[in-house]
């Protein structure tokens, strides 16, 4: 199996959600993204108020049907 690097252009159909300890926190639904900090910066303005310490974020290309999942820590 080849390990191909998660991409994202302009015109691509992006659905990400972020997840804390205690379940869904928020989502979003969108394309004209050009890179994955765009995407996980929107979902942590998204969030109202988040007092853990990590987010989990998983973000699906519809296009490409690819997905990518990461950890952001937050509240240092």
């Amino acid at each position: 199996m080849k390990k191909t690097r998660f991409r994202v252009s302009k015109n691509d159909t992006i659905k990400a959600t972020a997840t804390g300890k205690n379940g869904f926190l928020c989502s979003l639904y969108d394309s004209q993204f050009t890179t994955i900090s765009e995407i996980v910066s929107s979902l942590i303005r998204k969030v109202p108020h988040y007092s853990g310490k990590k987010i989990e974020i998983s973000i699906y290309n519809e296009d490409k049907q690819t997905s990518k999942c990461l950890t952001v820590n937050v509240n240092r």
